[in-house]
C-alpha cells in the first residue's frame, strides 16, 4: 500500500464493482490514482494529466490479499477489481506515489495527477498551470512524512467540482 486516506470524508468505494482497464499491464499501487471510465465499466490508470475527476485506489486490507503481502508493494493488476475512492474536498491523503523530485516538494506546493497515476509538481505536468486540473492536491504543514519507512506526502485534496 503506497497510501492512505488520513482524514476520511463522504463515502467510500461507490465503484467497487469496476475492473483495472485491461491496458493497464503494469497494474496500478494502491494509493495511486485513477481516473473512470464509465462507457467501459472500469478505471484507467492515466497516461497523461489527468485534468478530469480522479480517484484513488485504496484496496487495503483487502481479505482477497494473501498473508504476508507487503502492503508498500501492493499492486491491483489489469482486470482485477478496485475500490476507488472519490477525492473529495477538504480530505487529508498521505501517499508514497510521487513522481516529482521529493527533496524539490515543499510546504504549500500544489501537486496534481499525472502519467501512471503518481503525484507531480504542477510545474513537471504538460498542463499550463493548476486551473486546468479539476482535483489538486496541497502539500500541507510537515507534509513530508515516513509510510513504511518509504517517503510519502501529506496532502489536502482541492476540488473544483463536487463528486457524485
Amino acid at each position: 500500500m503506497a497510501g492512505l486516506i488520513k482524514h476520511f470524508v463522504g463515502r467510500e468505494y461507490p465503484f467497487g464493482d469496476y475492473k483495472l482497464a485491461p491496458e493497464a499491464t503494469s497494474g496500478i499501487l494502491v494509493g495511486g490514482f485513477v481516473t473512470v471510465d464509465h462507457t467501459e465499466g472500469e478505471f484507467d490508470v492515466p497516461s497523461d494529466d489527468a485534468t478530469g475527476t480522479i480517484y484513488m485506489v485504496v484496496n487495503e486490507n483487502d481479505p482477497l490479499v494473501p498473508h504476508n503481502q507487503d502492503y508498500r508493494e501492493f499492486t491491483v493488476n489489469a482486470g482485477e477489481f478496485i475500490k476507488a475512492k472519490p477525492m473529495i474536498d477538504g480530505e487529508v491523503i498521505q501517499t508514497t506515489l510521487v513522481g516529482s523530485t521529493y527533496a524539490g516538494i515543499s510546504e504549500g506546493d500544489e501537486m496534481g495527477v499525472g502519467a501512471d497515476g503518481k503525484l507531480y509538481l504542477i510545474a513537471d505536468l504538460t498542463a499550463a498551470d493548476f486551473t486546468a486540473f479539476a482535483t489538486t492536491f496541497k502539500v500541507v504543514k510537515n507534509g513530508k512524512r515516513k509510510l513504511w519507512q518509504l517517503d510519502s506526502l501529506v496532502l489536502e485534496v482541492n476540488t473544483k467540482t463536487k463528486t457524485a
